[in-house]
């Protein structure tokens, strides 16, 4: 039987391998060398030698064994290593053990460190953590849920209420994919231009009366329903990140030439006042000369947006005008930062809209929620305006905190001036004759370059 275990402490050799140990050797005789060969490129692999005499499975070195009587415990006299191959972990350890002649005992070794087997390990490591990472990506993209927001009906009456005597009808653009998108013209004089952004879950019919107010200003007025909007079908989505860009700049592409001449004004509301500001903040923003954001949405996490709960910081749980799937949200995003983006169609926000009314939009995808917005350094887009823009907010915005809008601002562009309309909601904005009337009349009355 074995009486006790040798256990052998690592010696780290200059070539880097590490020392094998022997265990549970129960030995008598004289002292004999054993080369046990190479260690392993597996590293600490474990292999088992009988000790029958030098023509055994053991390389023996030296004298063959003499059986002698009484037991001797074992032990290492010397360590030897030599390296041909460090990456490779390919060593030769010597030692000098005592064993009995005839009889088999176990010797155990434990074999090098090698290179190859930490970049092994390295690599099951790195293997693992990426399953585990996309299971839970891909758990909360599944049970990621969105709950239906509370109405809220200071802001969606308005636009119930709305007279749409007099609303153009539906002209369509070819945009670079081959859809048919759709605007409204209200065709005016030919030295100014606007282009009005409807706001989220919104469409073109929106703008309608604020629209009326440019034209009888002698503007003429181009209202496009973005993708995923309107008389865009389907409703919540759009293919990619950055299609609604590509949007504008193909609708500029096909009305632009008509109005060459013309003053071009980008006018957007709510969150096309924040997507206005990003086309304001891009090389897109050269196809205009003038920017105004209507109560912009800059981002849910802006020290403008209003919590739905009072007294709790503005999140994304806690806005009054959307409810959101923060744990669809975070593996979505976790999908798209490895460039998967085969989930990004799928919805994370939902509005407190009427089901019935055929023109607004329910639901936001991913992509769509992420491309109808500033960027995410939004500070960035307002530093990158090149022409003129102004701000205009309502003073008691269900949405928004007025008086924060000029803080944010004015700590990047102190030229961009802030214009608070007192008493007005979110939607009276584009709504209510007061404050249509304070942004109309900042556009000149005789401005003609000839068409």
């Amino acid at each position: 039987m074995i009486e006790r275990v040798v256990e052998i402490p690592s010696h780290p050799s200059k070539a880097g391998c590490v020392a094998a140990g022997i265990r549970g050797l129960e030995v008598v005789g004289d002292p004999l060398v054993l080369d046990l060969g190479r260690c392993s490129q597996q590293g600490f692999s474990i292999g088992k030698m009988p000790i029958k005499s030098h023509r055994g499975n053991a390389n023996f070195v030296g004298d063959t064994p003499h059986a002698r009587r009484g037991r001797i415990l074992g032990l290492v006299e010397e360590f030897q290593s030599r390296c041909a191959d460090i990456l490779r972990g390919s060593c030769a350890h010597r030692y000098t053990v005592y064993t009995q002649s005839a009889e088999v005992y176990g010797v155990y070794t434990v074999g090098g460190f090698g290179m190859a087997r930490i970049w092994k390990r390295i690599g099951i490591g790195v293997l693992i953590y990426f399953v585990a990472l996309f299971t839970v990506a891909g758990m909360l993209v599944g049970f990621g849920h969105i709950t239906q927001p509370k109405a809220l009906k200071s802001v969606t009456d308005p636009f119930s209420q709305m007279d749409l005597s007099g609303l153009p009808p539906i002209t369509r653009y070819k945009s670079r994919d081959g859809a048919a998108l759709s605007y409204r013209l209200y065709e005016g004089g030919d030295a100014q231009v606007a282009v009005l952004i409807h706001g989220s879950a919104g469409s073109s019919k929106d703008m309608h009366r604020m629209a009326e107010a440019l034209l009888q200003r002698g503007v003429t007025v181009y209202v496009p329903d973005l993708r995923g909007h309107g008389a865009n079908y389907p409703h919540g989505d759009i293919s990619y990140l950055g299609q609604l860009d590509d949007d504008i700049a193909d609708f500029m592409k096909a009305v632009h030439p008509q109005y060459k001449n013309a003053q071009w004004t980008l006018v957007g509301f709510s969150s096309g006042g924040g997507f206005a500001l990003r086309i304001a903040g891009s090389d897109l923003g050269s196809e205009f000369d003038r920017f105004v954001f209507l109560s912009p949405y800059l981002r849910y996490n802006a020290p403008t947006v209003r919590s739905a709960s009072p007294g709790e910081k503005a999140s994304p749980e806690h806005n009054a005008w959307y409810s959101v799937s923060i744990k669809r949200i975070i593996g979505l995003s976790i999908f798209d930062f490895f460039g998967i983006h085969r989930f990004d169609g799928l919805p994370v926000l939902a509005f407190p809209v009427p089901t019935d009314i055929e023109s607004t939009t329910a639901t936001y995808s991913f992509r769509l929620e992420e491309n109808f917005q500033p960027r995410s350094n939004y500070r960035a887009d307002i530093q990158a305006i090149k022409k003129p823009a102004q701000v205009f907010v309502g003073g008691q915005d269900e949405l928004f905190l007025p008086e924060k809008f000029a803080e944010v601002f004015d700590k990047v562009r102190s030229d961009i001036p802030v214009t608070i309309v007192p008493g007005m909601g979110h939607s009276d904005m584009i709504t209510k004759p007061e404050p249509i009337t304070v942004v109309v009349n900042t556009f000149p009355k005789s401005y003609n370059r000839g068409r």
